[in-house]
């Protein structure tokens, strides 16, 4: 709950309303109702300024400073939201702008509607402040707030014939108004601070886009009622308790933050918005709701208690007029008869009469006497002079005149029985004032003095005369009964309709004057239709529309009476029931099964289609959590569900989406499948294909997962490695888990060649399970590199050694795939060492003698060098050079070693 502070400061809303995702709502607490329902607002700075009718003033500190005012609340929870306040608060604008006639300003100010009746005393606060009584036909704008006094009232319409009446002593904001029929946009917007209310929609009610939404919201001290349909009545007291009774629509109503919210879609329906603000629900309004309803309501449209509203109001105002009249012509004889001196001087003089009433008794008692026997209460019209002397007494005159008619009731209306009541305590005759402002009589002759009549104060006291009457004999005509016309109502939607306008549309009485009233409604379905006031509501038989698919049809009949003058007529209305498609409806299943066992779910047995001729289908489906596999059968009119092998022991969930169709429409259900798990053996692999060990050079001992040799479907098992069977292996194995050296037992293959390696192997899991098997898997060979052997060979001094390709120095190098080799390279020294690169097929000048080494091999040596030259007979030295095999891709290298002998 929200707390709340006599002084101004904001607290936010406490920590369970916090977990309850309530949005903060800071409020200031008001002393009592006078300031909430009927003070007047200002502004003093940042401060709201309240004044309540009794003058005491309530300042609400910085309320003008904050992003977010705080809501004014009473104790009860009653309150006004900043937007509230907004509507009502007055605001200034520009001179341009006028409430008579078009707005120069460029449209600040919108006309949305006009007064179509006013009864007693009504004004109008206009959005800028100002203030003027409220006449029929009166053009009212967006922002105008209605105010009525007691025994008063007024029903306006807006452009498209929605209409808002408010009842006695109220107070409405007419904050929004739109129309447009084309763009399919219809919106209005009130705001009711006190009094009785009465609204029902216009052309806004029938847009498209009005039975998806509220079109209309009504905002009250304690609710926002947001109305989808037609019509409602409600009422707010003086604590500010809303109580709305549903006539037709649909009404949703919440308290003032929008929470709490209650739907009212029966006609009836009453919802009453109790302390703390929270709507409270009652099927039908209690007799102190209806009771205090009534008393707030203006009458309704063509009721009787409006017709002596209005009479009563054209009495008051046809003796106004008539004193009005003899005033004027009074008026006219004076100034035809005397001066204008003297007109102003006998106005002066009847101006002090009037002021001092009391003199004049027998007068008054006279005028009291006619105008009760109108009916009707006491108007004046009182006088004023142009002399400032005369001018001071006739406001004292007009003080007094006041004064006495402020203190008695003038006019007192109630419901459902309305009187006019006319009292006098000080008033003798109805004094009427002419004003002729600026009336200047000018003699041009400089002899005679310029006479300016700026204001002339005519009384007249209006007696009534008492008129007899002659006596008439009127004829009577015979009274007809009234003459029905054939009736047929489409019926396509299962909420209450009002049928009277349309049952009476075609219906006559021949005899003028008389009004058609249906009286009694009946039918063979219990509770089909009913008549309260004359208005019948008919209720569809749900199970009849609901059984229609698009294009059937069904009927009921009702019969009806109607009333015109003494006498009654029946006869019988069709009402035809137009079926729609209506979608399937699909219904939640659960299935449970082991891993082990497929299942079949026949989602369809608890799905249904209202439409009893519409078959179901399902035509999809979507895995949510789903580690099985499912599928439609092929029928369509059921599930094939294949669990997976995940667990060795436990339960898991399986959670499917489907969704059916009628053929148009689709539903979407869910299927949970519980499925249990069962331990199951590993399996051995076998498919060589399934895992292959790339070797490469010197790459030793490689781990061969567990999980590539057995596939154990178990989640989570763990294998044991009880033993290993090596008879059919090439390479090697051992434990640990599994280990294998491909050793040189492939280094055969080629680069991108297969071979299969084998080994048996037995394992167990952690539930005692053995598996056993010889598991087969490949090995891809890859590119070994040549291995070059070193060569000698030996020469005398100045000799030559000349070796062809089959024996040279490749004929000892090998590749393990029997690539073929060739010498890619050659120089001086030896391979640790450093020397003279030379070049393949061309001379290289050694240590004692030159070499020409080939790709092929073969090569020729001379020992020419001048150091050979020099050994003695049996020395030897030895030249070495390195050469270098490829086989086209990897290389080795190896010494040729010559040795050279000297002789003699």
């Amino acid at each position: 709950m929200l707390k709340k502070t006599p002084s101004f400061q904001v607290e936010e809303i406490d920590q369970a309303a916090a977990e309850n995702n309530v949005a903060a709502v800071f409020e200031h607490l008001l002393p009592d109702a006078s300031f909430l329902l009927f003070g007047a607002f200002s502004q003093n700075g940042f401060d709201l300024v309240i004044t309540n009718p009794e003058g005491q003033v309530v300042k609400v500190p910085d309320y003008f400073s904050f992003p977010t005012p705080p809501n004014l609340v009473l104790a009860n929870g009653a309150g006004l939201t900043p937007s509230m306040v907004k509507s009502l608060f007055p605001r200034s604008f520009g001179s341009d702008i006028q409430f008579a006639g078009p707005a120069p300003s460029g449209g600040a100010l919108v006309e949305i509607g006009s007064v179509k009746l006013v009864v007693g005393s009504v004004k109008v606060r206009h959005a800028d402040g100002s203030e003027e009584a409220v006449t029929k036909g009166a053009v009212l704008y967006q922002g105008d707030v209605l105010i009525t006094g007691p025994g008063s009232f007024v029903k306006a319409e807006m452009r498209d014939g929605t209409k808002f009446q408010l009842g006695q002593n109220g107070e409405a904001a007419l904050d929004n108004f739109e129309f447009d029929e084309a763009q399919d946009v219809g919106r209005f917007e009130a705001t009711v601070r006190v009094g009785g209310f009465y609204y029902k929609s216009g052309k806004i009610g029938e847009l498209p886009g009005a039975s998806a939404q509220a079109h209309t919201q009504l905002v009250t001290p304690t609710s926002i009622i947001g109305v989808r349909g037609s019509e409602l009545e409600g009422a707010v007291d003086e604590s500010g308790e809303t109580v709305v009774v549903h006539r037709s629509g649909v009404l949703e109503i919440t308290d003032i933050n929008g929470q709490n919210g209650v739907v009212l879609d029966t006609p009836g329906n009453t919802a009453v918005v109790v302390i703390n603000g929270s709507p409270a629900f009652t099927s039908e309004p209690t007799a102190q709701a209806q009771q205090a309803l009534q008393q707030a309501l203006p009458p309704a449209d063509g009721s009787e208690a409006e017709e002596e509203a209005v009479e009563a109001e054209e009495a008051v105002d046809e003796v106004a007029e008539e004193a009005v009249i003899e005033a004027e012509e009074a008026v006219e004889e004076a100034v035809e008869e005397e001066a204008a001196e003297e007109i102003i001087e006998e106005a002066t003089e009847e101006g002090e009469e009037a002021a001092e009433a009391e003199d004049a008794e027998e007068e008054s008692e006279e005028i009291d006497e006619d105008l009760d026997s109108l009916g009707v209460e006491e108007s004046s019209v009182e006088a004023v002079e142009s002399n400032e002397e005369d001018l001071e007494a006739l406001a004292a005159a007009e003080a007094e005149v006041a004064e006495a008619s402020n203190d008695e009731t003038l006019s007192t209306f109630s419901i459902p029985d309305t009187t006019v009541e006319s009292t006098s305590d000080e008033i003798d005759a109805i004094p009427e004032t002419l004003q002729t402002q600026d009336n200047t009589v000018d003699n041009q002759d400089d002899a005679l003095q310029t006479l300016t009549v700026n204001e002339v104060a005519v009384e007249e006291t209006v007696n009534q005369v008492e008129e007899t009457p002659e006596e008439t004999v009127a004829e009577i005509p015979p009274d007809n009964p009234p003459k029905l016309g054939a009736d047929q109502v489409l019926v396509d939607g299962v909420e209450p309709l009002d049928l009277t306008d349309q049952l009476l549309l075609n219906d006559s009485d021949p005899d003028p004057g008389q009004n058609l009233t249906i009286v009694e409604v009946s039918s063979d379905r219990e509770n089909a239709v009913t008549i309260s006031d004359g208005r019948v509501v008919f209720r569809a038989d749900e199970e009849i529309l609901a059984s229609l698919g698009e294009g059937q049809t069904s009927t009921e009949i009702i019969t009806y009476t109607v009333q015109s003058g003494e006498l009654t007529e029946s006869t019988e209305a069709v009402i035809v029931y137009q079926g729609a498609q209506d979608a399937p409806t699909a219904v939640d299943d659960a299935a449970a099964t082991d891993e082990d066992t497929p299942i079949i779910i026949e989602v369809l047995r608890n799905d249904f289609d209202v439409d009893r001729d519409d078959a179901l289908t399902i035509v999809s489906i979507e895995p949510v959590s789903a580690e099985g596999v499912i599928e439609i059968a092929a029928d369509g009119q059921s599930l094939l569900y294949q669990p997976s092998q995940q667990l060795s022991t436990g339960t898991f969930e399986d959670l499917f989406v489907y969704t059916v169709s009628d053929g148009v429409a689709t539903s979407t259900a869910t299927v949970t499948i519980v499925v249990e798990g069962i331990n199951d053996p590993p399996e051995i692999v076998t498919d060589p294909t399934s895992f292959t060990l790339v070797l490469e050079p010197d790459s030793g001992e490689v781990s061969i997962p567990l999980d590539a040799i057995f596939a154990d479907p178990d989640l989570g098992s763990e294998l044991t490695v009880l033993s290993l069977d090596t008879s059919a292996t090439q390479g090697s194995v051992r434990i640990g888990s599994v280990l294998y050296d491909a050793g040189d037992a492939f280094d055969y293959l080629r680069e991108g060649e297969i071979g299969i390696e084998r080994f048996g192997i037995t394992v167990q899991d952690e539930f005692g399970q053995i598996a056993e098997g010889v598991y087969a898997f490949q090995i891809e060979g890859v590119n070994d590199g040549p291995v070059a052997t070193g060569d000698v060979a030996s020469v005398l001094e100045n000799g030559e050694i000349a070796l062809a390709a089959s024996d040279n120095v490749l004929a000892d190098d090998v590749d393990a795939e029997g690539d073929a080799l060739l010498v890619s390279a050659v120089r001086t020294g030896a391979v640790a060492d450093t020397g003279t690169a030379g070049t393949v097929g061309e001379t290289l000048t050694g240590a004692y003698g030159t070499l020409t080494l080939n790709a092929d091999g073969s090569y020729r040596y001379t020992a020419d060098a001048a150091a050979v030259e020099a050994l003695p007979e049996g020395a030897a030295v030895e030249d070495v050079f390195t050469y270098t095999v490829s086989d086209g891709a990897l290389t080795s290298s190896a010494e040729l070693k010559i040795t050279v002998q000297g002789v003699n």
